[in-house]
């Protein structure tokens, strides 16, 4: 499969569901871990327990069975060995086949390098927008932004990166960032220096994890995730600096095996800081006006955390502590909707989470303390009756005045706090080669929220399918509706109160495709609708790389028409630590060219160009380039 194929089936899978609830940010983040696992694919002959847990895309079954059959049958001559795994389908193969790779029994290498002399990569990205309202005479430095990374591997024993970045407006040396990790070695498991993200239970303590996609829920949450993870993307928010250890613990009497997380970070954050209190951070990492400097790293944030995690043969349990500290006190402008956030200099977070196994039912949950005393809870349930058939239930409470500023696991809204819901999924396959995926979330706020004046309820559902009629044509639908209040656009009460009003959303894609070993030709269609709102997208893509050729493309062509505030996100082939999903809004068109030519064994180069054209609004274009050298 070609690189440009691996990106639209595999990445687009994922990352689709993530695009309206996650900021630029997060989103370019998970890019950046899928295209890491796919440059770094796991041994099955050579890997460990803890490496499985990398493959997120799998559900709880799905894993245990690929470790009993490595434990049995190793080594593998093949990656397709894996459709005699139990319970296996030809679908379970499709989701990890880009991620995993199988070497010789007797040499762990990969089809990147030789991890017996460790291999050193370089990355150049440059990226330059023209058109009208592109140059601005306030910025500080030039509209081209560029970014360089260095890193170095010697399979799973150590791994270190720097990265230097520059978006556009700022100058030179505005962002840099890096870290060496440390694998396996005696008790120690893993040590990082540096830059990383951690990954405490289901999240309601402390967690950098994405569990934004409801989609994907089921196959996501209750995996046991890698404690910490370095951080390999260019993103300059939502990560921690300082040092995190994994290390064996002393087990408990019937238990297997146990481990001790420790992380401490301290780090300068940008916020809005005035009078010595600052009323919010910001996210976006940019600096490109004297305004934002202002806000550029005004603040020290410190952080220590602690998990002690005990694995049992069906069942595992772990304490979670975190202590945090900010240098000025955070006081957001009181609101009435905002009358239970955090304030103050200090805080903590305590939980307990569990995940035990009975046949093919997964239970798990958390239960969190804040140093308030409020609580927070989620539960989930996983059941597969069936080889074809997965079932996945979630409850969440969450008290209002519950305070994480670190946490983020599964929810309506990004905020654990002030929300109770219900969630529910089924995924199965109807024919050989058709799989259906649903699910009902229905959510409750009992404080107010921002833009609601009033306690409020929603509910949203989707319904999914993929149908591969034969191994070259496939047909992929899906469709959405979301049900929730707000306020009204005015006052119409005279006395200041705004009631609330039911706003109603759908949206939808269905998407034709044809593959071959050469090409793939895709058609979508989107359309999105809210209230007297409407808008759609129509998109028409070519992949193309000829067999053993170095220069494989991506051309794109949308065509799109929306209404004043409401849009459409159209996923685009992008540079690693780029913006994967375009989002379309108002009318015109855009075209989007994407090439890779590997130069050498050594040598990668990607050029992307993309234009975009309004009617009665300014065009765009932006041009970027990747340069990557391995050796």
């Amino acid at each position: 499969m070609s690189y440009g194929n691996l990106l639209a089936q595999d990445f687009e899978s994922y990352l689709e569901d993530y695009a309206e609830v996650l900021g630029e940010d997060n989103l370019s983040h998970l890019y950046d871990e899928l295209l890491f696992l796919w440059e770094n694919p796991i041994d099955l002959n050579h890997c460990k327990e803890e490496d499985l847990q990398e493959l997120f895309m799998l559900t709880p079954q799905e894993k245990e069975a690929l470790l009993d059959y490595l434990t049995r049958y190793r080594p593998l001559d093949a990656v397709a060995e894996l459709l005699l795994v139990k319970g296996w389908t030809a679908l379970s193969l499709q989701k990890v086949r880009s991620f995993v790779c199988v070497s010789d029994a007797d040499k762990a290498e990969d089809r990147h390098h030789t991890p017996g002399i460790g291999a050193w990569q370089v990355k150049q990205k440059l990226n330059y927008r023209i058109g009208e309202g592109v140059r601005d005479s306030a910025y500080r430095g030039s509209i081209l932004s560029h970014s360089y990374q260095l890193s170095y591997r010697q399979h799973q024993h150590l791994r270190a990166a720097f990265c230097f970045d520059k978006d556009e407006g700022e100058v030179w040396g505005d962002h840099s960032g890096g870290y060496v990790e440390i694998g396996k070695y005696k008790a120690l498991q893993q040590l990082i220096l540096g830059d990383y993200r951690a990954y405490f239970g289901q999240g309601l303590v402390f967690s950098g994890a994405l569990f934004g996609g409801k989609s994907h829920a089921g196959t996501s949450l209750l995996n046991r995730n890698k404690v910490f993870r370095a951080q390999n993307s260019y993103a300059e928010s939502n990560y921690l600096r300082g040092i995190a250890a994994l290390v064996d613990a002393p087990t408990l009497p019937s238990a297997k095996k146990a481990s001790v997380a420790i992380s401490a970070a301290w780090q300068r954050i940008d916020c809005n800081l005035k009078d010595s209190v600052f009323s919010s951070i910001k996210t976006d990492g940019k600096h490109a006006y004297e305004k934002d400097m202002y806000k550029r790293k005004n603040v020290w944030q410190l952080t220590s955390a602690l998990r002690y995690e005990s694995m049992h043969e069906q069942f595992q349990w772990a304490l979670n502590g975190l202590f945090y500290h900010f240098s000025h006190a955070w006081m957001p402008e009181w609101q009435a909707y905002n009358n239970y956030y955090f304030r103050g200099k200090v805080g903590a977070n305590f939980s307990v989470d569990w995940r035990w196994r009975w046949k093919q039912c997964f239970l798990g949950g958390e239960y969190a303390l804040d140093h308030n005393g409020q609580k927070a809870f989620i539960m989930h349930l996983n059941a597969k009756p069936h080889g074809d058939i997965n079932l996945f239930a979630s409850l969440r409470r969450f008290q209002r005045a519950y305070q994480a500023p670190f946490a983020m696991t599964f929810s309506e809204k990004s905020m654990v706090s002030n929300e109770e819901g219900l969630f529910l999924s089924a995924d199965f396959r109807m024919l050989r080669h058709c799989i259906v995926r649903c699910y009902v979330d229905a959510y409750r706020f009992p404080w107010l929220r921002y833009g609601v004046s009033a306690l409020s309820v929603g509910w949203d559902a989707q319904i999914e399918s993929e149908w591969r009629i034969d191994k070259m044509f496939s047909i992929k639908w899906r469709h959405k509706a979301k049900h929730q209040q707000k306020n009204v656009a005015a006052d119409l009460s005279g006395i200041g109160v705004r009631p609330l009003q039911q706003l109603c959303t759908q949206s939808g894609r269905v998407q034709l495709m044809m593959t071959s070993e050469e090409f793939r030709l895709q058609s979508s269609l989107l359309y999105a609708t809210s209230e007297k709102k409407r808008a759609c997208c129509f998109s028409q893509e070519l992949r193309y790389q000829q067999r053993n050729s170095r220069l494989s493309c991506f051309l794109q062509h949308a065509v799109f028409d929306g209404d004043q505030g409401l849009s459409t996100y159209l996923y685009s082939n992008d540079l690693a630590g780029g913006m994967p999903f375009v989002n379309l809004s108002g009318k015109g068109q855009m075209t989007s060219l994407m090439l890779k030519y590997q130069c050498s064994k050594y040598c990668q180069w990607q050029l992307r160009v993309r234009h975009q054209a309004y009617h009665e609004k300014n065009a765009l274009t932006s041009l970027g380039m990747l340069l990557t050298f391995k050796f």
